[in-house]
C-alpha cells in the first residue's frame, strides 16, 4: 500500500552555476497545427548523477536548467519526493532520522532541513512527507510480536519541537499517507484487516475523523480539496467528503484495465475529470495509456489505438529537421486537462547521438508540438505549470 514514486539516472557534466541557459533553434519548436499554446513545463530528472530541473517556457526558447545536487545538495540516492503545486520536496534517510529539501519551482535555492525529530528508540521510521508548514514522519512501534502502533511525528518547519500523535494499531504493516493543504490523510490496515482512513488537522494537531472502508486487500485513492476518490476492489469508485469523511457516492466503473499506485497517489484533477492510466496489451512499445475519467458520468476517454508510437512517429516526420528521428516514447507522461494535451517524454536521435525531450499531442496521438532538449537527461517527472 505504500505510495512510492521513483526517478531517473544518466550523463553530461554540469558546472556549479545556479542556472544554465540553452536556446533552441527554429527547428526545435515548431508552429502549432491549431490555436492551442504549448504549456509551460517543468521536467525533473537526472543528468550525470545530478538531480536537475528543466523549465520550458511557452515558446521553448530559452529553457533553464537547474542542478539541485550542486546548488541544494540533494543526493542522487534520495529516498522519495513529493510534488506540489508550487514546490517539490525531496527526502533522504540518515541514521535514525530523515532529512528533506523544499525547492520552489521558480526559486533555484531551496530550504534544507537536516533532521526531522528526536524519535523514540523503539520507533521504526517508515515514511517522510510534509505540508507547506509541517515536516511529518510516519512511524511504526512494536507492541507485540505481530502488532505495531502507527504514529506520526509533526514538526513546524520554523520550530524544532515535535509532537507525536498515535494513529492506530496494525498487524499487517500496510500504510499510506498524503497531505492536502494543512491536512494529513493516513490509510492503514488495522489489526482485524479493515482499511481505516484517518484525517489529521495539521494546524490544530487533532484528529478530524476516522472511516472504516471494511475489509480490503488494498485501496487506491487520490483527492482534491473537497473530495477523496477511492478505487476499491470490485471496480468500485467511492467518493467521500474530505471535510467529514461521509460517503457522497459509490458507483461501479466500466471494465478498463486501470493501473494506479497502491494507497494514496497524486494526479491531475480538473473540472470533474481525473487523470488515470491503463495497461496496454502486449506487445506494445508503450506500456501505458492515459485515461481521463469523468467523475459525474463515469465515462472514460482514452486513445482508440493500443500503440500510439507509430502515429506519433509519422506525425513527427514532417516536423523534425532532416536527419533527426524519434527513437521512443517513454514514461513518464502527463496530461494538461485544461487544454486536452498529452505530454510524453521521449528520446530523439540524429544518427550519432541521442537527446531527450517531450512530444505534445492530443489524446488520440495527433502531434501538436515537440521540444528537443539537445542533451541526454533522464526525465522522471513532467509538470504542467
Amino acid at each position: 500500500m505504500k505510495s512510492h514514486l521513483s526517478l531517473f539516472s544518466h550523463f553530461i557534466f554540469l558546472p556549479l552555476a545556479v542556472l544554465l541557459f540553452f536556446s533552441c533553434n527554429n527547428d526545435d519548436l515548431n508552429d502549432s497545427p491549431d490555436s492551442r499554446v504549448s504549456p509551460e513545463l517543468t521536467l525533473i530528472g537526472y543528468l550525470q548523477g545530478s538531480v536537475v530541473q528543466a523549465d520550458l517556457t511557452e515558446n521553448g526558447n530559452p529553457f533553464t536548467l537547474t542542478d539541485h545536487s550542486a546548488i541544494n545538495g540533494v543526493p542522487a540516492s534520495f529516498l522519495r519526493y513529493d510534488l506540489y503545486a508550487e514546490r517539490i520536496s525531496f527526502y533522504s534517510r540518515i541514521p535514525e532520522n530523515f532529512r528533506s529539501w523544499d525547492i520552489f519551482y521558480d526559486a533555484p535555492e531551496g530550504t534544507y532541513y537536516e533532521s526531522f525529530c528526536s524519535f523514540n528508540p523503539e520507533d521504526i521510521l517508515l515514511y517522510p512527507l510534509s505540508s507547506a508548514e509541517k515536516l511529518i514522519a510516519v512511524t511504526g512501534t512494536p507492541i507485540t510480536e505481530n502488532l505495531r502502533e502507527i504514529a506520526v511525528y509533526l514538526r513546524d518547519k520554523q520550530e524544532s519541537e515535535c509532537v507525536r500523535l498515535t494513529v492506530g494499531n496494525t498487524a499487517f504493516f500496510e500504510y499510506s499517507a498524503i497531505t492536502e493543504g494543512e491536512n494529513l490523510y493516513i490509510g492503514y490496515l488495522d489489526e482485524t484487516g479493515n482499511t481505516v482512513i484517518t484525517k489529521i488537522d495539521l494546524t490544530t494537531l487533532e484528529g478530524v475523523w476516522n472511516i472504516n472502508l471494511g475489509v480490503q486487500e488494498s485501496f487506491k485513492a487520490t483527492l482534491d480539496q473537497d473530495r477523496i476518490y477511492f478505487f476499491l476492489s470490485g471496480n468500485e469508485l467511492e467518493v467521500r467528503s474530505t471535510q467529514s469523511g461521509e460517503l457522497i457516492s459509490r458507483k461501479s466503473l466500466n471494465s478498463v484495465n486501470l493501473d494506479m499506485p497502491q494507497g494514496f497517489f497524486r494526479t491531475a484533477i480538473y473540472n470533474d475529470q481525473i487523470l488515470l492510466r491503463s495497461v496496454n496489451p502486449q506487445p506494445n512499445r508503450f506500456p501505458y495509456s492515459p485515461v481521463i475519467l469523468d467523475i459525474n458520468t463515469l465515462e472514460m476517454n482514452y486513445p482508440s489505438e493500443n500503440d500510439l508510437s507509430n502515429r506519433i512517429s509519422n506525425d513527427l516526420k514532417g516536423m523534425l529537421p532532416a536527419g533527426k528521428m524519434l527513437v521512443e516514447l517513454s514514461l513518464p507522461y502527463t496530461v494538461d486537462l485544461s487544454n486536452d494535451l498529452v505530454i510524453y517524454s521521449c528520446t530523439f536521435s540524429n544518427g550519432s547521438e541521442n537527446s531527450s525531450g517531450v512530444v505534445i499531442s492530443d489524446l488520440q496521438g495527433t502531434v501538436f508540438d515537440y521540444f528537443d532538449l539537445g542533451l541526454s537527461m533522464t526525465i522522471g517527472e513532467i509538470l504542467v505549470r
